[in-house]
C-alpha cells in the first residue's frame, strides 16, 4: 500500500508549487495539469464535465498529466462498465423475482459493491497527485514525501498549513513560525 503525504490549505488560497513535475518530479516540467478537486458525486461529476466545477492546476510533464487523466478517465469508464453491466445482466433476474421495493434495493447494492474495487485501488494504487475539496479547505496529496514537504514550505504564508502522512501531523498557522507536530496513530 503506498503513503500518501497530503497538504491542507484554505480553499481561497493560491496554492504555490514547487518548480517540479507532480507525478515524476523532474524539474522544470513546462506545462500544467488541471484536477478536478470536487469530491466525486454524480452533481459535481456534471459540474466538473461542463467546466463548472473546482479545479486546481499544477505543474506537470506533458506526458505525465495525460497519464494522469488516462487514469482518472479510465477509472471512471471502468466503474460505469461494471455497475452497468451488473445491472443489465442482473435486472431481469431480479425484476422476475423481487418487488419493486426489492429491486431497487438490490440495484442499489450492486451500485455499492460495483464501487468498491475503485475505491480500492485509490487506497492500494492512489495516483501520482490528486486534490480534493472540503468545506473551506483543499487537500492536496502527493505520492512525493519530499515534494509535498516543498509545497508546504511554499505555502507557509496561508492562513494555515496542515501537512500529514507518513511521519505524523504538522501544522502550521499564519504569522506563526512555530509548527507543532502530533501523532497521526
Amino acid at each position: 500500500m503506498a503513503d500518501t503525504t497530503t497538504v491542507n490549505l484554505p480553499k481561497k488560497h493560491r496554492a504555490r508549487y514547487p518548480d517540479q513535475c507532480v507525478v515524476c518530479s523532474c524539474s522544470a516540467p513546462g506545462s500544467t495539469v488541471r484536477i478536478a478537486a470536487e469530491p466525486i458525486a454524480s452533481y459535481n461529476l456534471w459540474r466538473w464535465l461542463l467546466g463548472m466545477g473546482l479545479t486546481v492546476k499544477a505543474p506537470a510533464c506533458r506526458g505525465c498529466g495525460w497519464r494522469l487523466h488516462r487514469r482518472w478517465i479510465g477509472d471512471l469508464l471502468m466503474t460505469f462498465a461494471l455497475i452497468g453491466g451488473a445491472i443489465w445482466i442482473s435486472y431481469p433476474l431480479l425484476a422476475s423475482r423481487l418487488s419493486d421495493g426489492g429491486v431497487v434495493i438490490a440495484l442499489l447494492v450492486i451500485v455499492v459493491l460495483g464501487l468498491v474495487p475503485w475505491g480500492i485501488r485509490q487506497v492500494l494504487d492512489p495516483p501520482a497527485f490528486d486534490a480534493t475539496a472540503k468545506g473551506k479547505s483543499i487537500d492536496y496529496e502527493f505520492l512525493d514525501r519530499n515534494l509535498a514537504r516543498a509545497f508546504a514550505t511554499l505555502n507557509q504564508n496561508a492562513k494555515w498549513v496542515e501537512v500529514s502522512g507518513p511521519g505524523g501531523t504538522h501544522e502550521t498557522d499564519a504569522g506563526s513560525s512555530d509548527t507543532s507536530t502530533k501523532d497521526a496513530h
